[in-house]
């Protein structure tokens, strides 16, 4: 099965070694010493960007830095992955490859590998990044539903995909963004649910803010909880919510109209 690979290189600085003009834009385009300062109280994760979704017959992962084992990773340029064909449920993985010195010992260079695969279990260099329940005869397609994402074929999953945050891993923040859109399109939501959407929205969002609302809302601890429980209380916070007038509207208005031909 075809893989994208991609390498991460970091100038070694070493006595007598001459900072020729390729080492300093090396820096300048990738500030790692600013990622570590910035993001040293981040937990193992995706720090920004590497959203998913479909494109003809590709998964496209947009460009954004993941913090693995106190490095960070720059995917710097979006990148295509060739979907399947055949059916089966595909995992979306990224393997981190260990460091290795090139180039006549100027650089550490730090190469990954994105791939699909068939096999759910994830290796101790691996994170994965999305997950497509491939059926024959249909297009992977962009969803704008929230519920049942898990259940669902020929869509590209990011539920199990950890977004870092000082506090905890927690959701995407694709998927974060999807669910207040659907309770503030579909529901009649409270002020909590507001200050979340407003959190959600200022990308400020952490795991103990997300934490305290499913606490608020379902009274459950979810401290110790994983994405695929998380995502199943954010569901059941959508299913659970009262429809807005404006839903309901609209039904009423759909079911009392009358068709002439």
């Amino acid at each position: 099965m075809k893989s994208i690979v991609f390498k991460n290189k970091v100038p070694l600085f070493k006595r007598g070694h001459i900072l020729d003009k390729e080492i300093l834009d090396s820096l300048r385009i990738v500030p790692y010493e600013f990622y570590s300062l910035a993001y040293n109280n981040h937990v193992q994760g995706i720090i920004t960007g590497i959203e998913l979704y479909a494109e003809d017959n590709f998964i496209v992962i947009n460009p954004g830095i993941i913090k693995f084992y106190d490095f960070y990773y720059r995917i710097g340029e979006k990148l295509k992955l060739e979907i399947p064909i055949e059916d089966g449920d595909y995992i979306i993985k990224i393997k981190f490859h260990n460091s290795k010195v090139v180039e006549l010992e100027k650089y550490l260079e730090y190469k990954s590998e994105i791939y699909l695969d068939k096999n759910e279990k994830l290796e101790e260099n691996e994170i994965e990044l999305g997950k497509i329940r491939r059926r024959e005869g249909a297009e992977i397609r962009n969803t704008d539903s929230f519920i049942k994402l898990d259940k669902e074929y020929n869509i590209i999953s990011e539920i199990a995909k950890p977004q870092s945050s000082e506090s905890g891993v927690l959701l995407s923040k694709q998927l974060l963004q999807l669910f207040i859109k659907k309770i503030n399109e579909d529901k009649e939501t409270e002020l909590i649910d507001d200050i979340f959407s407003l959190t959600v929205l200022s990308s400020q969002v952490t795991r103990e803010a997300l934490n305290l609302y499913i606490y608020k809302k379902l009274d459950l601890d979810s401290s110790r909880a994983t994405n695929e429980e998380l995502y199943k209380y954010l569901e059941k916070i959508y299913l659970t919510m009262r429809e807005s007038r404006k839903v309901k509207k609209s039904r009423i208005v759909t079911k009392n109209k009358m068709i002439v031909e």
